[in-house]
């Protein structure tokens, strides 16, 4: 179509990264201060893990599974708990979809 994608994805990425960076100012404008705790990883990754999820079964459908399977490993984790056990669930989410590819490809190693 004559669309460069490497120069699309750079400015999408630039563009969507200014509302980022303005609200950071403001927040630390107004509350006076800025710590580690605000910008904490794994509240940020949740949409991307949720995607990861989700992405074999079809590119709509696939979110939305992948957000409500989140959503109950979410609900099952406790707060001493939540990174092991939202990490065990990763875990377990990608060793299930290696074992799908190979089952598909028809490797056994």
């Amino acid at each position: 179509m004559g669309v460069a994608p490497e120069g699309v994805v750079t400015r999408v990425t630039v563009i969507s990264a200014m509302p980022g960076s303005a609200s950071g100012c403001l927040l630390a404008y107004l509350t006076g201060h800025v710590t580690p705790e605000l910008a904490f990883w794994s509240y940020s990754t949740l949409l991307v893990i949720s995607g990861v999820v989700g992405f074999y079964t079809s590119t709509t459908l696939g979110f939305l599974i992948g957000t409500a399977a989140m959503r109950v490993i979410n609900l099952a984790a406790y707060y001493a708990t939540y990174e092991l056990v939202i990490g065990a669930g990763l875990l377990a989410v990608m060793a299930g979809l290696l074992a799908k590819d190979r089952l598909a490809s028809g490797k056994t190693r």
